[in-house]
């Protein structure tokens, strides 16, 4: 290995009765591929590459996945929990200092427990299940080489809810502020997917009156494609009474990175409501067809309600589409920021 390639490179190994490895990679590489090529006793080979970005400090987990393993947040420290990989001495090698002071496990019997200190990580992150085992990827600090996927809601002949005054269409509201936030996002150097980029519907199968679910999962099927590191859904809300407003934003808590969305959910609501000064309706769970994703956070954005008289003026004004932008970009750069410790 070549000490110039990788920042931060850290092995916890454990061999296992003729029957695998426990392997944790973690690395921080600068260019190139970091490939730990492992022969074991039986003759089986195993190959493990990390992928070279700055986007990310990668934990690799090579364990065999049962059913039992499990992840959770607990006070400030990530928790993971793994079956079936034997009872062996932890190895440590190769090792960064701070990971050796941060980053423990603990074995008992045929599980592990691994213990992630985030006050000392990115706040960012996700966990991603694999057929070889789990990774963790926490995200380097910054916006810059990030991946963000915008979802403008509705489009086309779908105009979303219209307002009672003016109206206003839900599609252009959402789609000016999403042009808005992504020129700033793309000048931040962010890489950055847009669902739609002009007045049409995404799922063009959809006829005019016909129900837009098919619609709303062509679009999160969009996302996944482009495995972002955050997927927003930017939407205004609407009620049938007019005297509803203030500021709802959602994110579901049934999906496998619901900790980050609703990481991502709390930052993104307080900036909007330090922005526009609205009633905070609070941030609540959703299971919407964009919000049913699992290996990145997704939040699902709802600007005032269109529906109110006084907030369907401030959504007309012609500042508004950059106000907004600016109090989402904030909760990004603030949501891939994290208390540093790498």
């Amino acid at each position: 290995m070549q000490s110039g390639k990788v920042k931060v490179v850290f092995f916890l190994a454990l061999m296992m009765i003729s029957l695998g490895l426990f392997l944790l990679i973690i690395s921080r590489p600068d260019s190139g591929a970091l490939v730990t090529d492992t022969r074991q006793d039986n003759g089986r080979r195993q190959v493990i590459q990390v992928a070279s970005d700055e986007r990310y400090l990668t934990l690799d987990f090579f364990v065999f996945p049962v059913e039992g393993d499990f992840w959770q947040v607990s006070g400030d420290t990530l928790e993971l929990f793994f079956h079936d990989i034997g009872a062996f001495p932890l190895e440590l090698r190769d090792y960064a200092k701070y990971i050796d002071q941060h980053i423990h496990a603990e074995f008992t019997g045929d599980k592990v427990a691994v213990y992630i200190p985030l006050n000392y990580f990115p706040q960012a992150f996700r966990v991603i299940p694999r057929e070889s085992g789990y990774r963790v990827q926490f995200f380097i600090e910054g916006l810059a080489g990030k991946r963000v996927a915008i979802d403008p809601g509705h489009g086309g002949h779908d105009p979303g809810a219209i307002g009672n005054v003016l109206g206003l269409y839900e599609k252009d509201v959402t789609l000016a502020v999403s042009l808005a936030l992504r020129d700033m996002l793309q000048e931040a150097g962010v890489e950055v997917f847009m669902t739609r980029e002009t007045d049409t519907i995404v799922n063009t199968d959809v006829q005019p009156g016909q129900h837009a679910g098919p619609d709303w999962r062509l679009r999160r099927d969009l996302a996944i494609e482009q495995n972002p590191d955050i997927f927003l859904s930017i939407h205004t809300n609407s009620y049938s009474a007019q005297n509803a407003y203030g500021l709802e934003t959602f994110y579901n808590t049934n999906s496998y990175n619901a900790y980050s969305s609703g990481v991502a959910a709390r930052i993104i609501h307080r900036h909007l409501l330090d922005e526009f000064q609205r009633h905070n309706r609070g941030i609540k769970h959703k299971n919407d067809a964009v919000l049913q994703v699992d290996n990145f956070a997704a939040v699902l954005i709802e600007l005032l309600f269109i529906s109110n008289p006084a907030e369907e003026r401030i959504m007309a004004r012609p500042d508004f589409p950059q106000r907004a932008a600016r109090a989402i970009y904030n909760a990004l750069d603030e949501y891939f920021a994290g208390p540093g410790g790498y």
